[in-house]
């Protein structure tokens, strides 16, 4: 559980941490992109504050996106023109003094951008919520996956050249 990457642009995304030594904070600080059509893997260019934890990696509104923690508040950045480091802009927050039992271990993915402005997130219990980051509410209506992670599937991995 954990390991799915995130497609988009035809390369998977993996959060990755890159801190050594025995002390240092084990959360994932750097993207890992892997190139299924080279086989190359690289480092997705970050912003220049490296002390983030990326607490889940997602696609919404056609852009990249990252979930990270924030001290009091979770917020969600996206790469508005994918590989610019310098096009990372944020999208909202998630304010975890309402939100029980976050944590900068905790895994929030962001699912899927709703027309109602909503977004579906999905936390690493499997519990699937919407969130309305104008009102900063949080929608529980929706059943708890059973033994399974929800995807949704963006692109394919198969080469139609091959």
């Amino acid at each position: 559980r954990g390991t799915s990457g995130v497609l988009f642009n035809g390369f998977l995304h993996w959060r990755a941490n890159t801190n050594k030594g025995y002390c240092t904070n084990p959360a994932p600080n750097k993207i890992i992109v892997f190139d299924p059509e080279t086989d190359q893997v690289r480092e997705l260019p970050m912003l220049q504050d490296r002390s983030r934890h990326i607490l889940g990696l997602g696609v919404l509104d056609d852009c990249f996106c990252m979930s990270c923690w924030d001290i009091n508040q979770v917020e969600v950045i996206a790469m508005k023109e994918y590989g610019n480091e310098e096009s990372w802009a944020a999208l909202f927050e998630v304010s975890i003094l309402k939100f029980y039992s976050i944590s900068y271990s905790t895994k929030l993915t962001p699912l899927m951008l709703m027309e109602n402005g909503e977004v579906l997130m999905l936390r690493d219990d499997d519990t699937i919520f919407s969130y309305n980051p104008q009102t900063m509410e949080y929608n529980y209506e929706y059943p708890k996956v059973l033994g399974r992670c929800p995807h949704i599937f963006i692109e394919s991995l198969n080469n139609p050249h091959a």
